[in-house]
């Protein structure tokens, strides 16, 4: 394991590639760190790095597979365990050199948008940030065992990202539907003298309306809404499948970085808010678990796959 672990960051550091891929990581945060030092805190800015991770791990399983580089360490005894392991802890490493390479200019230009959030938080937000790239390692990693031809796994591996980010708001639309929608209605009250007078200089929020009568005398309403009890939600999903499905949108690593950017967004219009906290310390687990799931998948994947 020790050789192909040498082996491979060796062949990475004399790759032309992966340092543009990491100079590219590097720009990407350049980038995503004036947006948010300019108030613009969209996920859709942090894309660029995944999909970089992801034509990193593409190229390099499909080359290994096209120069049969893969057959030829098998022939010379290593087991597929220990091929498959140092391809997918390089993936790992190469993941968290990027995202360092990501965030370390972010962090500079952005400084005084991130001095606003607690420390605490902070600290649980690189982390966890740190470990759902490497789920997108893991991930990229299975895809491209299964796939031999780059060119196909790197395809899939840039769907991979744009669907899980689109399955992510889909889900989050779902889980954060109410058990119950309120019955409201809407009544016209008259106005006060006040409210008529701020009305007529344009100040007045609410919606309003004009009556005359009879007499040509004028009176003045607006709309109040008012509530009369609840009705259950038909788009509300029943226990135990809404827990099950909020435990699939934590574990979506595009869940997790919708996430962070809005706490990072929490910055610019109102204070932090500590409650967000237990789930930030959360994010960490739900990304354990997933690594060791889709690492566990890949292997036995490559494992029966016939090398040539």
């Amino acid at each position: 394991m020790r050789n192909l672990l040498a082996a491979e960051f060796h062949r990475i550091r004399r790759d032309p590639v992966s340092w543009i891929l990491a100079v590219a990581a590097l720009l990407s945060g350049v980038f995503f760190g004036l947006l948010l030092a300019d108030g613009r805190t969209d996920d859709v800015f942090i894309l660029p790095l995944f999909v970089l991770l992801g034509v990193f791990i593409s190229l390099s399983l499909g080359r290994e597979f096209n120069d049969g580089t893969f057959r030829n360490k098998l022939i010379a005894g290593k087991t597929k365990t220990a091929v498959f392991l140092s391809k997918l802890l390089t993936g790992m490493v190469v993941s968290l050199v990027f995202t360092a390479a990501f965030l370390l200019p972010c962090a500079t230009l952005a400084r005084s948008v991130l001095s606003r959030i607690p420390a605490e938080a902070l600290v649980w937000m690189v982390l966890g940030f740190f470990l759902l790239d490497l789920v997108w390692a893991v991930l990229f990693t299975l895809v491209s065992t299964l796939i031999s031809a780059k060119g196909v796994a790197g395809l899939v591996n840039l769907a991979l990202v744009f669907a899980l980010f689109f399955a992510a708001y889909e889900l989050e639309h779902v889980v954060r539907q109410p058990a119950e929608l309120p019955i409201e209605t809407i009544v016209e009250v008259p106005m006060s003298p006040e409210e008529v007078a701020q009305a007529k200089a344009g100040s007045f929020s609410g919606m309003t309306s004009e009556e005359i009568d009879e007499n040509g005398v004028v009176t003045y309403y607006k709309s109040v809404v008012i509530e009369e009890g609840s009705m259950p939600n038909p788009n509300y999903v029943q226990e135990p499948f809404n827990g099950l499905l909020r435990g699939l949108h934590s574990s979506l690593p595009s869940a997790q970085t919708h996430a962070y950017a809005h706490c990072l967004n929490m910055g610019f219009h109102q204070s932090w808010e500590t409650q967000e906290l237990p789930r930030l310390k959360s994010y960490p687990l739900y990304s354990l678990a997933v690594i060791l799931l889709l690492s566990a998948m890949g292997l036995a994947a490559f494992r029966k796959k016939e090398i040539r």
